[in-house]
């Protein structure tokens, strides 16, 4: 799953941008740092925002686009 921001400036791309994820329908439950946890119906995924972008680094099933 890659979830890129908009503008991929190096000056924004190291603040975790949680809105892309609430825009998306996602509900953010627990952050620490660069990660967060967030539950979208009963899938849950564990999200590691790197390099200007959120990336699936676990969770419940299989991989899936959180933006879609």
């Amino acid at each position: 799953m890659r979830y890129r921001t908009q503008s991929a400036s190096s000056q924004h791309a190291d603040t975790p941008n949680f809105e892309l994820l609430r825009h998306s329908g996602w509900s953010v439950n627990m952050i620490c740092g660069h990660y967060c946890v967030a539950f979208k119906g009963s899938q849950e995924v564990v999200l590691a925002w790197q390099n200007g972008e959120w990336k699936q680094v676990g969770g419940r099933g299989g991989t899936f686009a959180a933006a879609a």
